[in-house]
């Protein structure tokens, strides 16, 4: 079966042994429904990589030097693919284990955290960022946008106090 323009925009990968707790085809999907209606004008593509606590661990050490496991990583790229004349955003990396955690502390299913996470990894890709009170409103009100485009019923997000 070919993939759609869209559908290749998103390279997933989740490690062993969480591959059997998420849906990579509700990861795209949902991705695909947020930025088709919050960004239908931009061409870009990214990648999300699900994996370990030990693992983003030793990521969020290399390249924040924060010896600690964190929820998600996002990482900008410049890049250009000019054969498909679209950017690389950069990748968004997450614990699996944290975000179960997170679920459960908040209570919502871990499907809907690790979305939310990824929502969260996007629009840092895209340049929003909560690093001022006005910054992080609109960032906020974005992922508040994105909840309800996937009609998700959360509770609150895990770093809103961030």
């Amino acid at each position: 079966m070919l993939k759609t323009p869209m559908e290749k925009m998103i390279d997933i990968h989740v490690r062993k042994p969480f591959v059997k707790y998420v849906s990579k085809k509700e990861i795209r999907n949902s991705l695909i429904q947020v930025i088709s209606s919050l960004f239908p004008e931009k061409k870009f593509e990214f990648g999300v990589l699900i994996c370990s606590d030990a693992e983003i661990k030793k990521l969020n050490q290399q390249y924040r030097q924060v010896n600690s496991a964190t929820d998600v990583l996002s990482f900008q790229s410049e890049e250009v693919i000019p054969y498909l004349e679209m950017d690389y955003l950069g990748d968004i990396v997450i614990s699996y284990e944290t975000a179960f955690v997170q679920a459960q502390k908040i209570g919502h299913s871990v499907s809907s955290e690790i979305l939310i996470l990824l929502i969260h990894g996007l629009l840092h890709l895209l340049g929003f960022d909560h690093d001022t009170e006005k910054n992080k409103l609109i960032m906020w009100q974005k992922q508040y946008e994105a909840l309800k485009i996937l009609d998700l019923q959360v509770k609150g997000f895990s770093g809103e106090d961030d």
